[in-house]
């Protein structure tokens, strides 16, 4: 008689999706043979000694990923792209919760993931998009080989603000940011050559709004049917702004500790000349040819106190137009 624990493997195995536990590490614990199926492998033991990682299209996707887990606390049907042991591009939708010791620390992801890369591709024409890619939160395009638009799932045209009727037989182009432009037929014809290429694209909606998305995108050759390619891209102005906002703060921290240390280095020096100045005019009268002069070394002096006293007080980030574009820190204004 079988036990339950055979009736429960096999239960797994014949699900239509693929079910996993891993390591935080990279290492998986358990998967199922729809895994196999996924990924291309021929039995479950070459699978799960596959290292995890490897399975990313980039590998710092699943770094990603797993911050947005513990972030969030979970990841609900996010789009990612794959590989397969031949190293063809896969499509997947991840699902996953993590699992944690008794002491409060992440040890494994359980999850599920389901191939759509074939949601994607229309059937009939090859071009068209799947119904049921528009629950798919990440932009999904077609794009013929020049870079018009032949088709985009309502997240790409909400991205783009506007509707898919208005999108369609434009060039992507007009939506990248100008000074990027020139730059995306090279992209294009990267794609053309090799077959794939990423790229992290600055995108201006129709209201003028800046996003970055972080675009794969696949050429698609098919017998009978135009080549064309398809793209998958990700929303990452948040993630864009955030990294910015920091970088920032780390330049403005050093801004700071420059600014104390000049300012510490400055003080030494005109507090010796402020005295030296101060002798030599105790030994002046007012009608010595030397008092005029040695009283305006001491007003620019003085001067220099006053800015060192405020690189002292810089505090925050503000800066001026210079000579031939550059930007300068505003002391007056900083401190």
């Amino acid at each position: 008689m079988r036990s339950k624990l055979t009736k429960w493997i096999d239960f797994l195995d014949n699900l239509p999706v693929g079910v996993y536990r891993s390591t935080i590490e990279g290492k998986f614990v358990y998967c199922n043979l729809q895994m196999t199926r996924i990924f291309g492998f021929d039995c479950l033991e070459d699978l799960m000694a596959h290292p995890v990682v490897d399975l990313y299209w980039e590998k710092k996707d699943r770094g990603n990923f797993i911050q947005g887990i513990m972030e969030h606390g979970y990841a609900d049907d996010v789009s990612l792209p794959f590989k397969s042991r031949q190293g063809d591009p896969i499509w997947c939708a991840v699902t996953a919760r993590p699992v944690f010791d008794e002491d409060g620390i992440m040890v494994y992801l359980d999850g599920t993931i389901r191939d759509i890369t074939e949601q994607v591709k229309d059937p009939e024409t090859g071009k068209r998009l799947h119904d049921m890619i528009n629950a798919i939160n990440d932009l999904v395009i077609i794009l013929d080989l020049d870079g018009t638009m032949l088709d985009i799932n309502q997240a790409g045209a909400e991205l783009l603000g506007g509707r898919k009727a208005d999108l369609l037989d434009r060039e992507l182009s007009d939506f990248i940011l100008e000074k990027d432009r020139g730059l995306f037929p090279l992209f294009l014809s990267e794609v053309r050559k090799s077959g794939r290429k990423e790229a992290i694209l600055a995108l201006v909606d129709l209201h003028q709004r800046e996003h970055f998305i972080e675009f794969h995108a696949f050429l698609v050759r098919e017998a009978g049917r135009h080549d064309h390619i398809r793209g998958i891209a990700r929303d990452i102005t948040d993630r864009v702004r955030s990294q910015s906002d920091e970088l920032v703060r780390e330049r403005f921290q050093g801004v700071l500790e420059m600014a104390g240390g000049v300012a510490h280095k400055m003080n030494q020096p005109l507090t010796v000349v402020n005295h030296l100045v101060l002798e030599v005019m105790k030994g002046l009268t007012p009608d010595s040819p030397l008092y005029d002069r040695i009283e305006r070394i001491q007003a620019q002096i003085q001067k220099l106190n006053d800015i060192a006293a405020k690189i002292r007080g810089v505090h925050r980030y503000e800066s001026m137009d210079y000579v031939g574009g550059v930007k300068i820190v505003d002391l007056d204004k900083a401190s």
